[in-house]
């Protein structure tokens, strides 16, 4: 008889934990050196600008179109396998181009396989769980925990063996990725389901009229998901700025590193941690008091704070990034049913995206007017996502509780 841990290995949610320790392995590897990579290749500031910024542009065009897609599959499992076989195979041409534009064209199309599926292994994971009663949230802090370590991996290559280590790493890194995607389980049930239960039987489901998201796309639908959108911005501005800045203001380089590693840390304590607290709470109030964290986070990042002040705040990326993800992704499958499951995830992505790209591309303009204190626009981006839940709330308030 095999052993107790063994048979949770083999089981669906062990074998979708080990494959999402390696979903977020490549944002971590990039994060790290992909800027460094490109300088050294002899690219400028705004060629860098736009090889991060097209694969986004791209998600942006097909990302509602593949979650259609993978919802009218027979399960969503064989769109995520196909997309981490593709991306994992692409990264192979990047040793055979060189320049802006061939770099451009390659990376883009390397990068944007597995950008599309993301969401669909995000939606069927949490529909996988909710079926069998199981922990979405631990399961999906597999990634950050993947994240940290292709994060750190990669710095160590880099500061051992140089530039020359980064594309093996990521070719590496996107071939794991794609083998592991092979163990996946199938993640739909034996019979389509029309919602997740309430925690309260006496409410209603509420149904998507015509099996269609875009009839359930109503403001008070919206507005979490945009609430969301905007402080997920905030997050890649600190992921894009917060090095320079820091440095600027008296920290010395070698923290900025540590610094984002303990944000990490703490969204995976935070996502091991959720489904204790999330019972008692509805997911729209876990996401309004993650959006007032945020406020207090980037309020007082703004003045410039010490250095082990800026650890402390660093700890409270669990609230503003942990909770109100999975916060969303449980008001998300509370309100529709499972057969536009992939669709409202990659919606939900679409949103968040768009907010990215402007966030990013304006930002920057901030930070040379106003330096550190630019980090206070967050205050005003948090308290509007704040409104934006209590507006939905009151316009629509069932007990969307978070399992």
């Amino acid at each position: 008889m095999p052993a107790p841990s063994l048979r949770a290995l083999a089981s669906p949610e062990g074998r979708t934990a080990i494959f999402y320790l390696t979903v977020f392995t490549i944002p971590g590897a990039t994060s790290a050196y992909l800027g460094i990579w490109l300088s050294d290749k002899g690219l400028s500031g705004g060629e860098i600008g736009w090889i991060n910024s097209v694969p986004i542009f791209l998600l942006l065009t097909l990302n509602m179109y593949i979650g259609r897609l993978a919802d009218r599959a027979p399960d969503w499992r064989s769109v995520i396998v196909f997309g981490a076989l593709v991306s994992g195979v692409l990264p192979a041409a990047m040793f055979f181009v060189d320049g802006f534009w061939g770099i451009l064209v390659v990376w883009t199309l390397a990068m944007a396989p597995f950008g599309l599926v993301t969401p669909v292994v995000d939606a069927a994971a949490m529909r996988m769980t909710r079926r069998n009663g199981t922990n979405f949230a631990f399961l999906r802090a597999f990634g950050t925990v993947g994240y940290i370590a292709a994060l750190g991996a990669t710095a160590l290559a880099a500061e051992h063996f140089g530039g020359a280590s980064f594309l093996p790493m990521i070719l590496g890194l996107t071939l794991i990725r794609a083998a592991l995607s092979l163990l996946l389980p199938n993640f739909r049930g034996p019979a389509p389901q029309t919602a997740a239960p309430p925690i309260d039987a006496a409410v209603p489901v509420v149904r998507v009229g015509g099996g269609k998201l875009m009839d359930m796309v109503k403001p008070w639908f919206f507005a979490p998901i945009l609430a969301f959108a905007l402080v997920q911005g905030l997050h890649y501005i600190l992921g894009a700025f917060a090095g320079v800045v820091w440095r600027d203001n008296g920290i010395a380089e070698g923290w900025v590193g540590p610094l984002l590693a303990l944000g990490a840390g703490a969204e995976v304590m935070a996502m091991f941690l959720f489904r204790r607290i999330a019972g008692r709470f509805t997911a729209r109030h876990l996401i309004l008091f993650a959006m007032l964290v945020s406020a207090v986070r980037w309020g007082i990042m703004s003045l410039s704070p010490p250095l082990w002040l800026l650890a402390l705040l660093q700890l409270t990326h669990g609230i503003t990034f942990g909770i109100s993800y999975l916060g969303l992704m449980n008001f998300i499958a509370n309100w529709t049913p499972e057969e536009v499951a992939a669709e409202a995830q990659s919606f939900a992505t679409v949103v968040q995206l768009a907010v990215v790209v402007v966030t990013l591309s304006g930002f920057g303009y901030m930070i040379d007017a106003f330096g550190i204190h630019a980090f206070g626009l967050g205050i005003v981006t948090s308290l509007v996502a704040a409104g934006l839940v209590l507006y939905s709330l009151k316009v629509m308030s069932r007990a969307d509780s978070s399992p």
